[in-house]
């Protein structure tokens, strides 16, 4: 289980996304579980909408989202 401090991390990266970082993110996501999104999907939700749901993943699986910041 993440701590409350992590999470924030994982909120605050997730945040500094654009829309291709987000899908390239939930593309290459080592979930537990299958995510199948189709592009049609991906391309017309909301920002904020693709935003949730990779910090759900990432905070369900326990994993940290790569920092957009630092790939710059």
């Amino acid at each position: 289980m993440l701590t409350p401090q992590t999470t924030e991390q994982v909120l605050r990266v997730v945040e500094r996304m654009d829309r291709k970082q987000i899908i390239e993110q939930m593309r290459k996501c080592p979930a537990r579980f299958p995510i199948d999104l189709t592009d049609q999907w991906l391309q017309t939700q909301p920002i904020e909408e693709l935003r949730h749901v990779l910090a759900a993943i990432c905070i369900q699986c326990e994993v940290m989202p790569e920092d957009p910041a630092r790939a710059a």
